[in-house]
């Protein structure tokens, strides 16, 4: 099964960005969005692992999590992986939370690094599309630094969550395999 680790969102910001993905619609630009019920904060993508495996990565997540508080995260402005002339990830960036969440993907990195180890820097952000190819860039360029200000809101992170992803035709199906609360001993 293929599987990661996340923080989910509310559902206000979901609609919030949802609206804000209109702004993409109607534009010739080559972007596949997130569909709004796929929005997430990814902290550790393991892909993918055995079933008997998954035992054994829950124990790990939730003993992770003991040594983690809920703690309050805001999202805001818009931004971008790649270079201008090559973008290839939309994002938004998150403000407040920035550190703890570093500290928990750092944490999940170094116990399930096994797996899969992160190779490059962790910068905590909120995917919202992959752009496919630099039909209009300069144009698209213009709509992210429109964005880039917009204040997407905030919110406490209590749990975290083992999530599968199935790869459909149509795009990623993602379920919860399991919910862990910060700071619990359970």
């Amino acid at each position: 099964m293929r599987v990661f680790v996340a923080v989910d969102i509310t559902d206000e910001m979901r609609r919030k960005l949802s609206d804000l993905e209109k702004n993409f619609e109607g534009e010739d630009f080559d972007i596949k969005l997130v569909e709004p019920e796929n929005l997430h904060i990814t902290l550790k993508f393991l892909g993918e692992v055995k079933e008997n495996d998954v035992n054994e990565i829950k124990n790990i997540i939730k003993n992770v999590c003991k040594g983690f508080k809920p703690f309050k995260v805001s999202v805001k402005g818009l931004g971008f992986f790649g270079s201008e002339k090559y973008i290839r990830v939309l994002w938004f960036d998150i403000c407040e939370g920035k550190d703890e969440l570093v500290k928990l993907m750092g944490k999940l990195d170094d116990t399930l690094g096994y797996i899969r180890k992160e190779t490059g820097s962790m910068v905590p952000h909120l995917t919202i599309g992959r752009v496919k190819s630099g039909r209009n860039r300069e144009k698209l360029l213009k709509k992210i630094h429109s964005l880039s200000d917009v204040n997407i809101g905030e919110f406490v992170v209590k749990e975290i969550k083992l999530k599968e992803s199935i790869l459909t035709k149509d795009g990623p199906i993602y379920h919860d395999v399991e919910v862990f609360k910060l700071g619990k001993d359970e």
